[in-house]
């Protein structure tokens, strides 16, 4: 196995999709699997066993969903603004159709006979770990967030003039707080009081960002709240996860093909955090990598405690930018040692770029056996095909 890889570890999977199918039959919700964080054929034809259908953000996303799901499973579609063009195969491929705002909702509302609408809600508030967290990128309550109608633009009269039946709640990003998630639920159903006793109201999803497969999360007190909400409003409630789901299983090998010295040591690696792990330049955070430890994301004498070897991570590409971090470890790097980074399943392979005309790196899948089997090989004619 050639580096730069990455590898699916099937029983981490399994334990994800096992918490899955206890939320989905303990709380009585609907679980759809967010198709934005991973899109690889094999493995989603293992998670659409343990979901009830997917959520989709592009056209291309509902087309590829409704080709590999089994019939009667939700394909439930949002977008920050539907396009004429996109807005057809949307309504096509999606028993679900979520607006983003009423113009969009006055335009297409008539066009999607049999497909169920619903609108996203704003109520800023965010359930985010700290204030702006990633810089506020993540943050869907951040000033002037396009995304979803804010309190004052809630008209009871258009919701029924228009036959809305569904609200999306989507306020938590990668949030393990269960206390978290339950005030900022108890937040927005304040915010959203009258709409949600609205009779036609017939389903609320909340979104993704919850991470209940995080290890020690109150699984039973979560399905308790969700199940409560849903029985206090009858409605049928939706959880969107992605990086709950896809993130811990994978891993990203790569190899230290250099150590160059300017101050600091920079360990060069065959990956890229620019087209490889994009996420690890666009928020500001260190990825963790095995037996290592980060500057940013570690107390500052625990860090120093750690190990007596000191590293810049570096990627593969010509930008100067291209760095994963500061890393301690506890033995001196050297050319040809492998560096992995974890929990990298989540808005990775999906984010992959040919930048620089650097290979992809191939995608592994290790079984419950331990059997290792290749599932995705890039080559020099998908390079041509992504960027000629």
């Amino acid at each position: 196995m050639e580096t730069p890889y990455f590898i699916c570890d099937e029983h981490q999977l399994s334990r994800n999709l096992e918490i899955v199918d206890t939320i989905r039959h303990q709380a009585g919700c609907k679980v759809l699997f967010a198709t934005k964080s991973f899109a690889l054929n094999s493995i989603l034809k293992i998670i659409y066993q343990h979901t009830d259908g997917v959520v989709t953000s592009g056209a291309y996303e509902a087309m590829h969903a409704f080709d590999l799901l089994d019939l009667g499973k939700y394909v439930v579609s949002y977008s920050p603004g539907f396009s004429d063009r996109d807005f057809q195969n949307f309504a096509k491929y999606s028993s679900h159709l979520i607006f983003n705002s009423w113009s969009q909702v006055f335009r297409y509302r008539d066009q999607m006979p049999g497909v169920k609408a619903g609108v996203r809600i704003n109520p800023q508030v965010s359930a985010m770990r700290t204030p702006r967290h990633y810089g506020g990128l993540s943050d869907y309550s951040r000033q002037y967030s396009r995304l979803g109608l804010p309190p004052d633009q809630l008209d009871i009269n258009a919701f029924l003039d228009h036959d809305i039946e569904g609200l999306m709640l989507h306020v938590n990003c990668e949030n393990p707080d269960f206390e978290l998630f339950q005030a900022t639920l108890r937040k927005c159903e304040i915010i959203c009081q009258n709409l949600l006793n609205l009779p036609q109201i017939k389903w609320v999803s909340l979104g993704g960002g919850i991470s209940y497969t995080a290890p020690g999360y109150p699984i039973e007190a979560f399905c308790q709240v969700v199940k409560e909400f849903g029985n206090a409003y009858q409605v049928e409630v939706f959880l969107e996860p992605g990086h709950a789901v896809i993130s811990s299983p994978f891993q990203l090998v790569a190899s230290v093909v250099d150590i160059v010295e300017n101050e600091m040591k920079t360990a060069i690696l065959d990956t890229s955090a620019e087209a490889h792990l994009p996420d690890a330049l666009l928020y500001p955070t260190e990825w963790s990598v095995q037996n290592a430890v980060t500057k940013l994301e570690t107390p500052p004498q625990e860090y120093r405690d750690y190990g007596p070897y000191e590293y810049i991570l570096g990627g593969l590409t010509c930008l100067s930018g291209d760095v994963f971090g500061t890393y301690r470890f506890k033995s001196p790097l050297n050319i040809g040692d492998p560096v992995v980074f974890v929990n990298t399943g989540d808005y990775s392979m999906v984010k992959n770029s040919f930048y620089n005309g650097i290979k992809k790196p191939d995608i592994y899948l290790e079984r419950v056996d331990g059997k290792i089997e290749l599932i995705r090989e890039y080559s020099y004619s998908d390079y041509l095909t992504h960027v000629s």
